[in-house]
């Protein structure tokens, strides 16, 4: 009885086994068809695009942030410590990082300062999102030194603010006078001059007055239009030019003549006979005084702007040959005269008195301009520019270029400097001496460069 009992229950549980075994492998392949597979992790490297600003920017707005571009997200919290933004003195600059999809931005926690030029640099080991190093030019970065971005950009300044000077650049050559604004763009070329030797602003800065050479004028345009309003005739070979109040004066080099030509009027008002070839012209910062050389003997006159007389002679006030170019410093009531083939700087008062040499050269570096502010000196010499403390006269910087310096200028603002060299013009930071820019101009004819008087 026992035996016949057992059987039955033996065959019943077997199929039942089987059958939610069935069931269960039927279930988990059905899951298994609906289900996606899992991601595996990104591996892929991410790789630099650019830095704003580029390289080499300048008139960057002083709120200004910086933003790095790559070609994938990126991890934000690998920026700090490996992104740095400092002036060129090395002072570190303070901010915080902003990320959006591939690009990481640094925001400066206050505001730049003017004029002045920044260095951004991004180095070490920075990853994307998945935590890939980033790699450059081809290979992975796995340490904190290898540089990724490093750009310079210079900022906005007091030159920039509410207009921008213009400049003026003498091309004897080519017969014109190129204009640039903007800092660095030329915006318009005034031509068809004879061998242009000078050029001023007036006092105001509402007229650019130009010696055309070749045809005996005074060329009168209009700085804001550049449109001639009036040509002057003067005495033969007009050159060089100074400006003074409501007047202009040029020296006549074969005329032996000064004419004082008044500006609100554009007209000629008086010419003065003189008994000897003229050479350079700087006027006192009174306008009561103009100096000029005797190009034979080499003698320095003062003469009476009203009147023309003589008020004083100093005898063989340079060396050889005169060349170099004369300014007075309304700063200081100083002239200073470029004795550029005695390669020495020397300097007198307003009225003629302590002539003295304050910088000496060597042989064939020839200083030939000089422009100046209330603190320093800055000497065209050679292939170079020089800067010196006029308290101490002791050199502060220099700057140093493959061709000569042909001639300078100062921006009223006192913050940049452009100079003139074989064929290009230089734009030099006042503050380093850093040069932000160099324009080649195709020719080899420039000469004279100057700054307007006012911003347009």
């Amino acid at each position: 009885m026992k035996r016949n009992s057992f059987t039955p229950t033996l065959v019943l549980i077997i199929p039942a086994a089987i059958i939610v075994l069935v069931f269960f492998l039927l279930q988990l392949a059905g899951c298994m068809v609906d289900r996606e597979p899992t991601a595996p992790t990104e591996i892929t490297r991410p790789q630099p695009f650019t830095l704003e600003p580029s390289n080499g920017t300048l008139k960057i707005g002083l709120s200004s942030a910086v933003k790095m571009v790559f070609d994938e997200p990126m991890n934000l919290s690998t920026f700090n410590g490996r992104f740095t933004l400092k002036d060129k003195a090395g002072n570190m600059v303070e901010g915080t990082f902003e990320g959006s999809d591939s690009v990481i931005t640094f925001r400066p926690s206050s505001a730049l300062q003017k004029a002045t030029i920044y260095y951004a640099e991004l180095k070490g080991r920075v990853r994307d999102a998945n935590n890939n190093s980033i790699e450059v030019n081809g290979e992975a970065v796995l340490d904190d030194t290898t540089v990724i971005f490093n750009n310079w950009f210079y900022t906005q300044g007091d030159y920039s603010t509410g207009g921008y000077y213009n400049i003026y650049l003498r091309d004897k050559k080519d017969g014109s006078i190129r204009v640039f604004s903007y800092l660095d763009s030329m915006i318009t070329k005034i031509s068809s001059l004879s061998a242009p030797e000078g050029m001023i602003t007036s006092s105001d800065g509402n007229y650019i007055f130009v010696s055309n050479t070749g045809k005996n004028k005074v060329e009168i345009y209009n700085s804001s239009t550049f449109t001639l309003e009036t040509s002057l005739d003067v005495p033969a070979n007009p050159s060089n030019l100074a400006a003074n109040g409501d007047y202009v004066y040029v020296i006549s080099v074969n005329g032996k003549a000064i004419t004082k030509i008044k500006a609100s009027t554009k007209s000629v008002e008086s010419t003065f006979s003189l008994s000897f070839y003229p050479g350079k012209l700087a006027i006192s910062s009174d306008g009561t005084i103009l100096y000029t050389f005797d190009q034979t003997k080499r003698d320095l006159y003062l003469i009476n702007s009203s009147n023309g007389s003589t008020i004083k002679k100093i005898s063989s006030a340079v060396d050889k040959l005169v060349s170099g170019e004369i300014k007075f410093d309304n700063n200081s009531s100083t002239l200073y005269i470029c004795d550029a083939e005695g390669f020495k700087l020397r300097s007198l008062d307003k009225d003629g008195a302590a002539l003295q040499t304050i910088f000496t050269y060597p042989n064939n570096v020839k200083p030939v301009d000089v422009a100046f502010n209330e603190q320093f000196l800055y000497v065209a010499s050679g292939k170079s520019i020089y800067k010196y403390d006029k308290a101490t006269n002791t050199a502060v910087d220099t700057v140093t270029f493959l061709n000569a310096v042909k001639a300078l200028t100062l921006l009223p603002s006192n913050e940049i400097i452009f100079a003139t060299l074989a064929t290009s013009i230089s734009i030099i930071d006042e503050k380093t001496f850093f040069i932000l820019e160099e324009k080649d101009l195709a020719s080899s004819g420039i000469e004279s460069i100057i700054s307007s008087t006012k911003k347009f």
